[in-house]
């Protein structure tokens, strides 16, 4: 059996699959910051907005660079996880190879002069967020799962996939929840 991980910064929040809740069903979360006396803060990993970056930052590049739903939070703020800290100065370390932040005039230069790698950058609109004791508390309800960060679900899983990912890499005592049916009433 799948022993719970810690509920800490950087660690995944994988949607039960009787959690129906909107935007949550079926999600992947990380968490990017979680204190007791303050709250957490995370982003959806494999929900894909209908935006492209270049559509909500009007650049005339041509490349279609999707943006992702971070959350139901502040849905006109822009975030974005990355691997290139040599490109983009000033993120926030989340692994050896990963980072959260960072300068974005560096970010829309990099885009513009077609130096960024496009598949080692993600934005996400928006962010999730849960109140002092809230996230907790729906661990309580059973409402999560939680394992250690993943960073193929971010740059080398679709976005389609990445929650079934998510609930294979907690072992085979989960393997039968990707057989749940999207409405439990219809089981």
């Amino acid at each position: 059996m799948h022993k719970q991980w810690p509920l800490e910064a950087n660690c995944l929040l994988i949607a039960d699959p009787f959690l129906q809740e909107e935007p949550f069903s079926r999600t992947v979360v990380l968490l990017l910051s979680h204190h007791e006396d303050e709250g957490s803060f995370g982003l959806i990993l494999n929900r894909r907005s209908p935006y492209l970056f270049h559509e909500l930052f009007e650049t005339d590049d041509s490349d279609a660079i999707p943006v992702f739903e971070g959350g139901p939070v502040a849905t006109d703020t822009l975030h974005f996880i990355h691997r290139c800290p040599a490109i983009i100065p000033g993120g926030q370390a989340l692994s050896d190879h990963l980072y959260w932040g960072g300068d974005f005039e560096s970010v829309k230069q990099a885009i513009h002069d077609r130096r960024l790698p496009l598949d080692q950058i993600r934005f996400f609109l928006g962010y999730s967020g849960w109140s002092p004791g809230q996230l907790h508390a729906e661990l309580g309800e059973k409402s999560w799962l939680t394992a250690p960060l993943m960073e193929a679900l971010l740059f080398d899983t679709p976005e389609a996939e990445g929650w079934k990912v998510a609930i294979r890499s907690l072992g085979p005592a989960y393997q039968d929840l990707l057989h749940y049916p999207l409405d439990p009433q219809l089981n």
